[in-house]
């Protein structure tokens, strides 16, 4: 007999995926699933649950959990798992199957980095203001004069996978490249210094690209304190999670100074709670900004890294089935 399964994320557009869950499952199909739709859904044997933080409108704690006494498995196609209480998840025995280790897998997926280096590009260039002056029909180069790669300082918070990448990426347009991890080692590449000092590898930086995890022990990891050690007209680029930031210290940065640039692709509590972040007021209240850019959770939303993400997903949800078969 199949399980019941429910899909809470589009999957229209990615290859293969809702064919082969349909092949394996019984589904319930809420591509744009609220709580509410969860609460009226009349399927209550949900054993599985199959979703996205990107589009996700779902936090999957308590309330969701409460609904479906019978589910043993959230399988959720990203390495984040902010979207989901662990701690419930461990006490009512509920597995989590997500990409976060697949290591080998996770080099073919490089549309985050992509990300992080366009919005770079976009910032110390200033396409955004330079596009919105064209639009009210203004044509004077002189306001958005920018910056070369080549003559920038830049910094990598987190020389994991990502950071590699983004790392590479730069590479090719020969700024001066540094990073700080203090879980490596030594540098992976010969033309990136690491820096053991926190402070020390702020104090020089023009761009900073940040690439850790939202772990405990980084949350609010970029505060009050840390910003102080930075240069004043440092261009900060988060495509990694919105908890790593204390948006509060944060925007009181950008209030004092002028020449900061932030560029971020995630909000903190960014599923329940976007509108009240400090850093989406600022937004809102000062939009257009030559200071500040948001994009919606992008970073994994190319249509090859959504295809493998999504399909390796299902592939890891099969071999734990099979490996657990009653």
């Amino acid at each position: 007999m199949k399980k019941n399964l429910l899909i809470c994320t589009p999957l229209e557009g990615i290859d293969n995926t809702l064919q082969r869950l349909e092949n394996l499952f019984k589904i319930s199909y809420l591509p744009d699933a609220k709580f509410e739709d969860l609460k009226n859904l009349d399927e209550r044997n949900t054993e599985i649950i199959f979703t996205n933080p990107n589009r996700s409108k779902v936090f999957f704690g308590n309330e969701v959990f409460d609904l479906f006494p019978k589910l043993k498995i959230i399988c959720t196609a990203s390495t984040g798992t902010v979207h989901i209480d662990l701690v419930e998840c461990e006490r009512r025995e509920i597995s989590i199957i997500s990409l976060k280790n697949e290591v080998n897998f996770l080099s073919q997926v490089t549309s985050t980095a992509e990300l992080a280096f366009t919005m770079m590009l976009t910032m110390v260039r200033k396409i955004s203001p330079a596009v919105h002056d064209v639009y009210l029909d203004n044509w004077d180069c002189e306001k958005f004069i920018g910056k070369q790669i080549q003559d920038l300082n830049i910094g990598v918070l987190g020389m994991g996978r990502l950071g590699k990448i983004f790392s590479t990426y730069c590479n090719a347009f020969d700024p001066k490249l540094s990073f700080y991890d203090p879980f490596v080692d030594k540098s992976p590449f010969p033309w990136i210094e690491k820096i053991e000092n926190l402070e020390e590898f702020l104090s020089d930086l023009d761009v900073l690209s940040i690439h850790i995890h939202a772990t405990e022990e980084n949350y609010n990891f970029i505060d009050k304190d840390f910003l102080k050690a930075t240069k004043k007209d440092i261009c900060l680029i988060n495509t990694s999670r919105g908890e790593v930031i204390n948006e509060k210290d944060l925007v009181e940065f950008m209030k004092q100074y002028d020449e900061f640039t932030f560029a971020t692709d995630v909000l903190k509590d960014e599923i329940k709670n976007r509108k009240n972040s400090p850093i989406f007021k600022y937004f809102k209240e000062h939009y257009p900004s030559k200071k500040i850019i948001i994009t919606p959770h992008i970073g994994g939303m190319s249509e090859g890294a959504r295809n493998l993400a999504y399909n390796k997903a299902i592939d890891l949800l099969e071999e734990f089935l099979n490996e657990h078969k009653a």
